[in-house]
Protein backbone atom coordinates (compact mmCIF):
# COMPACT_ATOMS: atom_id res chain seq x y z
CA UNK A 1 0.00 0.00 0.00
CA UNK A 2 1.32 3.62 -1.06
CA UNK A 3 1.63 6.37 1.15
CA UNK A 4 -1.77 8.72 0.96
CA UNK A 5 -2.78 12.20 2.74
CA UNK A 6 -5.75 10.95 4.85
CA UNK A 7 -6.66 7.36 3.40
CA UNK A 8 -9.88 7.37 5.24
CA UNK A 9 -13.32 8.11 3.27
CA UNK A 10 -14.28 11.15 5.46
CA UNK A 11 -11.62 13.50 4.20
CA UNK A 12 -10.54 12.03 1.02
CA UNK A 13 -12.94 14.87 -0.45
CA UNK A 14 -10.82 17.48 1.30
CA UNK A 15 -7.65 16.69 -0.74
CA UNK A 16 -9.32 15.72 -3.95
CA UNK A 17 -8.22 16.91 -7.37
CA UNK A 18 -10.72 18.87 -9.46
CA UNK A 19 -9.68 17.01 -12.28
CA UNK A 20 -10.00 13.68 -11.08
CA UNK A 21 -11.30 11.12 -12.91
CA UNK A 22 -14.89 10.08 -12.16
CA UNK A 23 -14.34 6.51 -12.04
CA UNK A 24 -11.96 6.98 -9.12
CA UNK A 25 -14.20 8.73 -6.99
CA UNK A 26 -16.35 6.42 -4.27
CA UNK A 27 -19.71 6.38 -4.18
CA UNK A 28 -22.43 5.29 -6.55
CA UNK A 29 -24.80 8.50 -6.04
CA UNK A 30 -25.52 9.74 -9.98
CA UNK A 31 -25.73 13.31 -9.16
CA UNK A 32 -22.38 13.11 -7.17
CA UNK A 33 -20.91 11.74 -10.15
CA UNK A 34 -22.36 13.63 -12.71
CA UNK A 35 -20.60 16.72 -10.90
CA UNK A 36 -17.33 15.19 -10.37
CA UNK A 37 -17.82 14.58 -13.67
CA UNK A 38 -18.04 17.98 -14.52
CA UNK A 39 -16.37 20.81 -12.14
CA UNK A 40 -17.76 23.99 -12.21
CA UNK A 41 -14.39 26.18 -12.68
CA UNK A 42 -14.63 29.90 -12.16
CA UNK A 43 -12.38 32.91 -12.71
CA UNK A 44 -13.38 36.27 -10.09
CA UNK A 45 -11.77 39.46 -10.66
CA UNK A 46 -12.41 42.35 -9.10
CA UNK A 47 -11.64 46.75 -9.77
CA UNK A 48 -12.81 49.24 -7.48
CA UNK A 49 -16.83 49.50 -8.45
CA UNK A 50 -17.19 45.77 -8.96
CA UNK A 51 -16.83 41.51 -8.47
CA UNK A 52 -16.89 39.86 -11.55
CA UNK A 53 -17.55 36.41 -11.74
CA UNK A 54 -17.34 34.46 -15.07
CA UNK A 55 -18.47 30.34 -15.34
CA UNK A 56 -17.88 28.15 -18.09
CA UNK A 57 -20.99 26.06 -18.90
CA UNK A 58 -20.80 24.09 -22.17
CA UNK A 59 -23.99 22.65 -23.29
CA UNK A 60 -26.29 24.32 -20.80
CA UNK A 61 -29.59 26.46 -21.43
CA UNK A 62 -29.78 29.63 -19.92
CA UNK A 63 -33.43 28.45 -18.92
CA UNK A 64 -31.41 25.38 -17.03
CA UNK A 65 -29.44 28.13 -15.05
CA UNK A 66 -30.23 29.06 -11.46
CA UNK A 67 -29.07 31.79 -9.38
CA UNK A 68 -29.67 32.58 -5.77
CA UNK A 69 -28.46 34.63 -3.11
CA UNK A 70 -29.00 34.13 0.53
CA UNK A 71 -27.44 36.01 3.22
CA UNK A 72 -24.12 36.27 1.60
CA UNK A 73 -23.75 32.99 -0.33
CA UNK A 74 -24.66 33.57 -3.89
CA UNK A 75 -25.44 30.31 -5.34
CA UNK A 76 -24.68 28.77 -8.90
CA UNK A 77 -26.83 25.35 -9.81
CA UNK A 78 -27.78 23.64 -13.17
CA UNK A 79 -29.88 20.89 -13.62
CA UNK A 80 -30.26 20.12 -17.09
CA UNK A 81 -32.00 16.15 -17.80
CA UNK A 82 -32.38 14.90 -21.34
CA UNK A 83 -34.34 11.51 -21.67
CA UNK A 84 -31.92 9.24 -21.55
CA UNK A 85 -32.62 6.23 -24.11
CA UNK A 86 -31.95 2.87 -23.04
CA UNK A 87 -32.89 1.27 -26.67
CA UNK A 88 -30.73 2.99 -28.98
CA UNK A 89 -29.39 0.08 -30.99
CA UNK A 90 -31.43 0.99 -34.51
CA UNK A 91 -31.57 4.45 -33.24
CA UNK A 92 -30.49 7.24 -36.42
CA UNK A 93 -28.86 10.68 -34.92
CA UNK A 94 -27.92 12.32 -38.25
CA UNK A 95 -28.15 10.53 -41.63
CA UNK A 96 -26.03 8.07 -41.84
CA UNK A 97 -25.08 7.85 -38.43
CA UNK A 98 -26.60 5.15 -35.50
CA UNK A 99 -26.60 5.86 -31.98
CA UNK A 100 -24.07 3.20 -29.91
CA UNK A 101 -23.59 5.16 -26.52
CA UNK A 102 -26.06 7.52 -24.69
CA UNK A 103 -24.12 9.12 -21.56
CA UNK A 104 -25.27 12.27 -22.07
CA UNK A 105 -28.38 12.19 -20.18
CA UNK A 106 -27.93 14.18 -16.91
CA UNK A 107 -25.70 17.72 -16.44
CA UNK A 108 -25.87 18.70 -12.96
CA UNK A 109 -23.14 21.40 -11.69
CA UNK A 110 -23.42 23.63 -8.66
CA UNK A 111 -21.19 26.52 -6.86
CA UNK A 112 -21.47 28.55 -3.53
CA UNK A 113 -19.55 31.60 -2.87
CA UNK A 114 -19.29 33.69 -0.05
CA UNK A 115 -19.65 37.38 -0.92
CA UNK A 116 -17.15 40.32 0.91
CA UNK A 117 -19.41 42.72 3.04
CA UNK A 118 -18.60 45.10 0.33
CA UNK A 119 -20.48 43.83 -2.22
CA UNK A 120 -23.72 44.97 -2.86
CA UNK A 121 -26.68 41.43 -2.69
CA UNK A 122 -29.30 44.06 -4.35
CA UNK A 123 -27.04 44.87 -7.60
CA UNK A 124 -26.36 41.72 -9.11
CA UNK A 125 -26.34 41.47 -12.79
CA UNK A 126 -25.97 38.02 -14.74
CA UNK A 127 -25.63 37.59 -18.59
CA UNK A 128 -25.60 34.23 -20.42
CA UNK A 129 -24.05 33.76 -24.00
CA UNK A 130 -21.98 31.30 -26.10
CA UNK A 131 -21.56 28.93 -22.96
CA UNK A 132 -20.32 31.38 -20.48
CA UNK A 133 -22.15 33.16 -17.32
CA UNK A 134 -20.95 36.25 -16.30
CA UNK A 135 -21.95 38.02 -13.23
CA UNK A 136 -21.22 41.43 -12.04
CA UNK A 137 -21.71 42.37 -8.91
CA UNK A 138 -21.53 45.92 -7.76
CA UNK A 139 -19.67 47.27 -4.28
CA UNK A 140 -20.99 49.27 -1.88
CA UNK A 141 -20.30 53.23 -2.72
CA UNK A 142 -18.55 54.52 0.63
CA UNK A 143 -18.43 53.12 4.43
CA UNK A 144 -20.80 50.17 4.56
CA UNK A 145 -21.43 49.38 8.37
CA UNK A 146 -22.74 46.33 9.64
CA UNK A 147 -22.80 47.35 12.98
CA UNK A 148 -25.15 49.54 14.82
CA UNK A 149 -26.90 50.75 18.54
CA UNK A 150 -29.53 48.22 19.91
CA UNK A 151 -31.67 50.11 22.73
CA UNK A 152 -32.97 48.49 25.72
CA UNK A 153 -36.24 49.20 26.49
Amino acid sequence: MALQLFSDELFAPFWADHYQHPRQQRGSNQRAFAEAARPTLIDISENSKAFKVSADLPGVNKDDIKLHVEGDVLSLAVEKTVEKQEDYADQEVAPGFKLHRNERAEIFMRRSLRLPESADLTKIRAQYQDGVLKLEILKHQGEVSRSRAISIE
